[in-house]
């Protein structure tokens, strides 16, 4: 609402951006620019785009491995740290 009381008339409806823009934009800005604009990838680029997509998402899935292996490790170091603790006091 307006000061006056009225609700305000968006005539532009460019101007409106949605929750799922704001994720788009988020994840890549440029994309998000690129397609607000009305560009559209050439065909011929789409299989190289799909292969740089698998890319990310493999080394996404080994940095989370990774991660994992990494938590798993320090509380194992831990673990054993505590059990000698108990033992040898």
């Amino acid at each position: 609402m307006t000061e006056s009381g009225s609700k305000k008339n968006f005539e532009d409806s460019d101007r409106i951006i949605s929750a799922s823009e704001l994720a788009e934009y988020d994840y890549c800005a440029l994309s998000w620019h690129f397609t607000r604009e009305g560009y559209r990838i050439p065909a011929e680029y789409k299989e190289r785009m799909n292969r740089g997509t698998m890319a990310h998402e493999e080394g996404h899935m080994d940095h989370q491995k990774n991660s994992t292996i990494s938590i798993t490790l320090v509380v194992a170091i831990v673990l054993v740290a505590v059990f000698m603790l108990v033992v040898f006091l």
